[in-house]
């Protein structure tokens, strides 16, 4: 063990790997009729943004109740590995999960449960990491990083780095 000085930083360059499983988000709680959007991100096996991107198409299953989502798509070059879908609606009461599989059965993903509720009003229900740490002091990335990766793989809705104030110099 050698304590390491302020000179001797180090830098882990994360490389992702192939595409492993389909991150599927949506809101947790939808109005009957009402639009949302349902987002899916491919990843590696540790939940990285897959390298190199998915180019393949995926299949979307569902009960019934469900439109403004096709059956299929194929992803291209341009998504980069994720694709929102606006404009999803479902049309009756329940709770639904939205599955994707790839052409080959081999990368799948299921979506959190979605609360399908009647009426104009609903909860909100937001989903965060309220507690992440940059290369400002014990993590990995810029903070820009950190959040890029919260709203556009993770889907947070919420996020907030929380470096160490002794890793930043002095007051």
């Amino acid at each position: 063990f050698r304590k390491l000085s302020a000179e001797d930083r180090y830098a882990l360059e994360i490389v992702a790997g192939p595409a492993a499983e389909f991150h599927v988000v949506a809101p947790s709680v939808v109005v009957a009729g009402e639009p949302f959007e349902l987002k899916i991100v491919v990843e590696d096996g540790h939940r990285n943004l897959s390298n190199p991107c998915h180019r393949g198409t995926v299949r979307l299953f569902c009960k019934k109740g469900l439109a403004g989502l096709p059956d299929e798509y194929t992803f291209i070059p341009a998504d980069r590995g994720r694709r929102t879908f606006a404009g999803v609606v479902i049309d009756r009461e329940g709770v639904y999960r939205i599955q994707v599989k790839d052409d080959a059965g081999c990368i799948c993903g299921c979506s959190n449960p979605i609360w399908c509720r009647a009426g104009a009003s609903r909860p909100g229900v937001y989903w965060g990491d309220i507690h992440c740490h940059s290369s400002v002091s014990d993590g990995l990335g810029t903070p820009e990083e950190c959040y890029r990766y919260a709203r556009d793989v993770a889907c947070l809705d919420v996020s907030a780095v929380t470096d160490h104030i002794s890793y930043c110099g002095s007051a």
